[in-house]
């Protein structure tokens, strides 16, 4: 990183955007910007990408490494696509040997998209199959077994109801099915393909007025991801990378240099 001072003296940056329309963008930003949301979800010091997940999966044991904001996949068809906070996790399980019949553990590794969107269509549902099926393709190398793929879950945050059936969190999963000779149903069951989809609604329905008091710890959550004053937050693991980002001199350089670097590379896709 570059001195601080010389940093912030810096007149004109980033394709002739001033420092001062950066520093203005940063203070109008809240969780639901999604750039902005990248770059707080990245603070290793509170871990906000392990707080959101642990509260949508209600699993607090979940602990989650290698966040990555603004991560970059490339599909085999040219597309970029990228996702707005990435995360991993190593989980140590037991599993019976299938050939010896004894019980085992080893290592696995599962792996978390969280996509922040304040516009329905962006959540739509090939969207999150896509992604999906994007990691999937990155997750193996060339002489890898297909069981060694990661599980993972596509975590769509949105300001509206998408589905508009009244819950706050929406899992999607695939199924297995059989049915009888009149097409009916007669049974189901997990397919247990290790990918998950989730929609979180953070509309709140109603409640965001409501004292803290009142709201349960998700509920907390979801209404920080709309202040723009770190002040009005509720839980320390989103207030603080906030803060740090709108209040500090490192945090500001830090936002200027990702601006900077990102342009820069948008550039750079575009030569290429």
């Amino acid at each position: 990183m570059t001195d601080v001072n010389n940093e912030l003296e810096q007149p004109i940056t980033m394709n002739g955007l001033s420092r001062e329309q950066v520093v203005l963008f940063i203070k109008d930003s809240n969780l639901f910007t999604d750039k902005f949301f990248s770059l707080c979800l990245k603070n290793k010091d509170f871990n906000p990408m392990q707080f959101l997940i642990r509260l949508f999966l209600n699993n607090d044991k979940i602990v989650i490494t290698n966040v990555v904001g603004q991560y970059h996949i490339t599909s085999s068809g040219g597309k970029v696509s990228v996702l707005d906070a990435y995360g991993e996790e190593i989980k140590t399980v037991e599993i019976i040997d299938p050939e010896t019949q004894e019980k085992k553990t080893e290592k696995i590794r599962i792996r978390y998209n969280i996509e922040i969107q304040k516009v329905s269509a962006g959540a739509n549902p090939k969207r999150a199959r896509y992604y999906s099926a994007t990691l999937d393709a990155e997750s193996l190398g060339e002489k890898q077994d297909y069981k060694e793929l990661a599980e993972n879950y596509i975590i769509f945050i949105t300001e509206h109801d998408v589905f508009g059936e009244g819950s706050t969190i929406y899992y999607i999963d695939r199924f297995i099915e059989w049915k009888d000779e009149n097409g009916n149903v007669k049974g189901k069951k997990p397919f247990n393909d290790g990918s998950h989809i989730m929609y979180v609604d953070a509309s709140l329905k109603g409640k965001k007025n409501l004292p803290k008091e009142q709201l349960t710890e998700l509920e907390r959550a979801l209404h920080d991801l709309y202040c723009k004053d770190y002040y009005d937050m509720y839980c320390e693991e989103l207030r603080e990378p906030v803060k740090y980002l709108k209040s500090t001199k490192e945090g500001e350089i830090f936002m200027l240099d990702f601006f900077e670097q990102a342009i820069k590379q948008a550039e750079e896709r575009v030569r290429k």
